[in-house]
């Protein structure tokens, strides 16, 4: 699947709940050969969906163009399937180029976007403002920086990286960025507004009207609506079958609803997706069917042991299964902690309190200031919040 893009503008999403740290660990040696590493999926020519050889490009081509293909499929793939290893595919197609101070702007574009997958948002937004200053029409960049700005929770920045957008390329994308910043912003209601307005007035194709509604979703999740905010993940799913942040976010929304059935059923197919696997076996807890939690219990627990040794932590994963499968409150608000340092979102913020409330502590310094600052109103989080807004 290539970028969806409508007037320019590419419609993907880069918030998923996938880490990788900026340090150098030392290799990970198994402690034998039945430790499983990685399920890798695979095209039906058997190479990697994305693959430069399922492409037809030479692995090691190094003209621009072609490399930029393989490098944006990769992303693609990689954000679908929600498999990291992708990144470092995409890294490699753009090898000749990665260390340039100042690359081709496609380059710098891809640049930006592995970067922000690995969570290195500030890395990203030194790419992204040297593209938006080098072009300052680029509406597909002004996306991305908005993006970037929201995951690090600067919403006035995202606000700005909004109107910028929208001044270019009115429509679908830039409304929905503009609400969903809204909604961030202590008017969810608002923000539902806007996006559905758009979503009635404007024609797009299936993968932007996908963002929209994913952006559309949690919008009414912040504002309370779960019924409704299933709904609308439901309908982005179908838009685009198996998309990995769409399924996250609708088994979360059905989690919430005590809709563990339809989570269950939902995920069985992608087991292998570690933060999918978590949620998984919450649903199998829930319906009463211990045999299997405990299967995914423990697989998931050597999977998240194995990404840690191997520098690629995944703490908000580690955070809700540390705090709702394994029951250890004190280790799963520092890991809540670590998540909320690396992403700045009503969910990661949920997390934490959650965390502190069962570690029997106060909310944390970073997160009051980051509430009042972004005046963030959450149905999902307004119960553990107590008197902080006092």
């Amino acid at each position: 699947m290539r970028w969806g893009t409508v007037g320019g503008i590419a419609a993907f999403a880069l918030l998923v709940p996938l880490t990788v740290p900026a340090s150098s660990p030392q290799p990970f040696v198994p402690s034998s050969d039945a430790v499983v590493l990685a399920r890798i999926a695979t095209s039906s020519s058997g190479h990697p969906p994305g693959s430069a050889a399922s492409l037809g490009h030479p692995p090691g081509s190094t003209e621009l163009a072609a490399a930029v293909e393989v490098a944006a499929a990769h992303l693609e793939t990689g954000r679908r399937l929600g498999d990291l290893r992708h990144l470092g595919y995409a890294r490699a197609a753009l090898k000749r180029w990665w260390n340039l101070a100042d690359p081709p702007p496609e380059v710098r574009r891809l640049r930006a976007r592995v970067r922000a997958r690995e969570h290195d948002f500030s890395g990203a937004e030194r790419d992204l403002e040297a593209l938006v200053e080098a072009t300052p029409g680029d509406a597909s960049a002004w996306l991305d920086l908005a993006l970037v700005r929201r995951a690090r929770g600067d919403i006035d920045g995202a606000r700005a990286g909004c109107e910028r957008l929208a001044e270019r390329v009115p429509g679908l994308v830039a409304e929905t960025c503009r609400g969903a910043v809204e909604a961030l912003s202590g008017a969810p209601a608002r923000g539902v507004r806007r996006i559905r307005a758009a979503l009635r007035r404007t024609r797009a194709d299936a993968t932007t009207v996908a963002f929209a509604l994913g952006e559309l979703g949690d919008a009414l999740a912040t504002s309370g609506d779960l019924e409704a905010a299933a709904r609308t993940h439901r309908s982005a799913l179908a838009l685009t079958p198996g998309d990995d942040a769409t399924l996250t976010r609708l088994a979360d929304a059905w989690l919430a609803l005590g809709a563990h059935g339809q989570v269950a059923a939902l995920l069985a197919p992608y087991r292998e997706r570690d933060h999918l696997l978590l949620r998984l076996a919450l649903a199998h807890r829930a319906l009463g069917q211990h045999t299997e939690a405990a299967s995914d219990r423990a697989e998931l627990g050597q999977r998240l042991d194995v990404a840690r040794r191997i520098g690629r932590p995944q703490p908000a994963v580690e955070a809700r299964y540390l705090l709702d499968l394994e029951g250890l409150p004190a280790v799963a608000l520092t890991r809540a902690r670590e998540a909320f340092g690396v992403e700045r979102t009503p969910e990661s913020v949920a997390l934490l309190l959650r965390a502190a409330r069962a570690a029997g502590v106060e909310p944390p310094a970073e997160v009051r200031a980051w509430l009042a600052a972004t005046g963030l109103r959450d149905a999902r989080i307004e119960p553990e919040l107590g008197g902080i807004r006092q």
